[in-house]
């Protein structure tokens, strides 16, 4: 499998590919009930990797979040699950999610999910599109670009290291600026696509389902 183990380490927080993740972000690119999240991602997604498809089912929203549940087969058998937060930002013509993986909330903090103090929790933020054929393209934020402009001050965030490990720890504000005054290409280029530049994923319907016997 391809970049779409990146999203699959993400979300599944399993080791199933030697690619590194994408930048962490302490906070979301914008905080819940600040913009309304884009409903158009309230659906049945799938992307089929050799066969085989994963599913991620987005949840209308709810208490200012998206909700969502990842579903794909493991490459040593079985199936891995997890469940998400999103948060989404629209900055001029571009849409961007920000998301957090509900298994790395802290439970005994402030209650139950969606009720987080900001900066619980780490973020992954991505660019994405939905197609005028409905299907959806993400794109992680390059980490070599986002290293430099840490080093550079161009946006806050430390370095382990090894330099493997890249988290922003900016406020959402600041986000907001850093990637309005970043070249898009850059911060997302295309070679960050997932699951590849090449691939998508489709937005499952009735029609798209296999029919029961």
């Amino acid at each position: 499998m391809q970049r779409v183990l990146i999203l699959v380490l993400i979300l599944f927080c399993v080791v199933i590919s030697a690619c590194s993740a994408p930048p962490f972000s302490k906070y979301p690119l914008s905080q819940p009930g600040k913009q309304p999240n884009d409903e158009r991602l309230s659906e049945v997604w799938v992307y089929q990797e050799n066969g085989r498809p994963i599913f991620v089912h987005i949840s209308k929203e709810q208490e200012g979040w998206l909700e969502g549940v990842i579903v794909g087969p493991k490459d040593e058998g079985g199936l891995g699950l997890s469940t998400f937060q999103m948060l989404t930002t629209q900055i001029g013509q571009d849409h961007f999610m920000s998301i957090r993986n509900i298994r790395d909330f802290k439970k005994g903090a402030t209650g139950v999910p969606g009720k987080l103090e900001p900066g619980e929790g780490f973020y992954w933020i991505f660019l994405y599109k939905i197609a005028e054929d409905g299907n959806l393209y993400l794109r992680m934020m390059d980490d070599q670009y986002v290293e430099e402009s840490i080093k550079s001050g161009q946006v806050k965030g430390s370095i382990d290291k090894e330099g493997s490990i890249i988290t922003l720890t900016d406020n959402s504000e600041n986000l907001i600026r850093f990637v309005k005054d970043s070249d898009k290409d850059q911060l997302f280029p295309e070679s960050q696509q997932i699951p590849d530049k090449n691939s998508f994923f489709k937005k499952l319907t009735v029609s798209s389902h296999p029919k029961a016997e």
